[in-house]
C-alpha cells in the first residue's frame, strides 16, 4: 500500500470514501451523509485545497484516510484539528491508521503546536487508536453531536507536537 497527501485530482476518490465513512458510521463525524452527497466532485476538489488529507491506497483505490487543517482564527492558529480519520473495514488493524497518523504528525509539525480532535464517547476502538497515538483526553462533551433525534456524548482528546508536558 502506498501513502501521500491528496490533490485536487483525487476529489472522486476521496468523495467515494468520504461518502462510505459517513454512511456506514453516521453517529462518529458532525458532517451528514446526505448533506454531503449532494455535493459534487468539484466541491470536494476545492475542500482538498484547505484541508490537508492524507490516503492509503491500494491501487487506485483508497482505503484509509485522515485529513488535518489548522484552526482558521488567527489567535487560534497554533491549533490543529484532526479530521476524516476512516478506514474501510477490511482494512483495519493492519497498520495504515498508524501511518496516516504518522503522516500528518510529521505534516502538521512546524505548522501547528498542538492536534485536537473529538471522538464519539461510544467509539472505544477510535479513542484507543488515538490513545495509542499520544493523544490525551483534555474533555468530555455531553451531546456533542446529535443524530436522528438522538445524542452522541463526545470526547476531546489533543497531541502535543513539541513534546511539552499537557
Amino acid at each position: 500500500m502506498s501513502l501521500r497527501r491528496l490533490t485536487p485530482g483525487d476529489a472522486s476518490a476521496w468523495r467515494d470514501i468520504r461518502l462510505e465513512m459517513l454512511r456506514s458510521e453516521p453517529r462518529a463525524y458532525g458532517a451528514q451523509y446526505e448533506t454531503e452527497l449532494a455535493l459534487d466532485e468539484a466541491h470536494f476538489a476545492k475542500r482538498l485545497g484547505s484541508v490537508r488529507v492524507f490516503g492509503c491506497f491500494e491501487g487506485p483505490a483508497i482505503v484509509a484516510t485522515a485529513g488535518w487543517q489548522a484552526m482558521p482564527n488567527p489567535r487560534e492558529a497554533h491549533r490543529g484539528s484532526l479530521s476524516a480519520v476512516f478506514s474501510r473495514p477490511a482494512y483495519r488493524g493492519k497498520g495504515q491508521m498508524r501511518r496516516l497518523l504518522e503522516a500528518i504528525f510529521a505534516d502538521a509539525t512546524g505548522r501547528v503546536i498542538q492536534l485536537e480532535l473529538r471522538v464519539a464517547a461510544e467509539g472505544t476502538a477510535a479513542r484507543r487508536l488515538y490513545e495509542r497515538s499520544g493523544f490525551v483526553v483534555t474533555g468530555h462533551l455531553p451531546r456533542g453531536l446529535r443524530d436522528k433525534g438522538t445524542y452522541v456524548d463526545e470526547v476531546q482528546m489533543m497531541r502535543d507536537l513539541e513534546g511539552s508536558p499537557v
